[in-house]
């Protein structure tokens, strides 16, 4: 695979290319939301069936902004680590998928650790009544976690950040500033999770990052990985094993 960073043009081109997509996210979001509005009950609580379709389509809306935003230095999918299937594919998507697992239980205890230190964990974002629930959460977790937020986050903003960087900052620098970069806006953005929402997310995104660096930029495994973080934490909902701290 071509790395992206070795792609010329304009100094500014990749800092822009990095940052578009992340500022493009919530109107795109809110142009989808006409269409296919996310329901909620009377409780406040998002109602997942609803939440399914718009990340359904919302996912091909991101995917034409990340592909507009890749040609304007003639990158393609095919540079985030995105490719058509190779022999060993499913094995890589299996891979991936075990060390979401993996993360998600190992992630757990300083999820405790830190709830019971005082950050709180907005619970009443997620509720899994059901088998029902459990899938629809499970299906927009796959979309919305697994495909839509790694395609921008340690697709498109990782990699032009880290190109951007790799003007002044040596190769393994320049990855892990813009690892903790985007990490911190992937949290950021989930602080309606709360502060324990914030931090949690950050280090996942830190170690879907570890994820993509290590499989040689092979962003279908990473998004792998990030769908079977989603469908861990809503089983452990659906079977009433909350694996988040009450929240304060």
């Amino acid at each position: 695979m071509r790395h992206p960073s070795r792609k010329r043009g304009p100094a500014w081109l990749p800092w822009v290319q990095a940052v578009l997509p992340l500022l493009l996210w919530w109107p795109a979001a809110d142009l989808v939301a006409r269409i296919a509005p996310v329901g909620r009950g009377a409780d406040g609580v998002v109602e997942p069936w609803s939440l399914l379709v718009h990340a359904a389509m919302f996912a091909p809306v991101m995917t034409g902004v990340v592909i507009l935003v890749l040609r304007t230095s003639g990158l393609g999918l095919d540079d985030l680590g995105l490719r058509r299937p190779r022999p060993g594919w499913l094995r890589g998507l299996l891979f991936g998928a075990a060390l979401g697992v993996g993360i998600s239980f190992a992630i757990q205890p300083l999820e405790h650790l830190l709830g019971a230190l005082g950050l709180t964990w907005n619970g009443a974002a997620f509720r899994v009544a059901g088998t029902g629930d459990w899938l629809a959460w499970s299906l927009a977790g796959v979309i919305a976690g697994g495909y839509t937020e790694e395609l921008v986050f340690r697709g498109v903003a990782l990699q032009r950040l880290e190109a951007a960087l790799a003007r002044w900052l040596r190769g393994r620098i320049a990855f892990g500033t813009a690892a903790v970069f985007v990490a911190l806006e992937f949290g950021r953005r989930h602080f309606y999770q709360g502060s324990l929402g914030f931090v949690s997310t950050t280090v996942l995104g830190l170690a879907l990052a570890a994820v993509y660096r290590m499989s040689g930029r092979d962003l279908a495994m990473t998004m792998a990985a990030h769908a079977a973080i989603d469908v861990t934490r809503f089983t452990q909902l659906w079977l009433a094993a909350d694996p988040f701290p009450a929240a304060g």
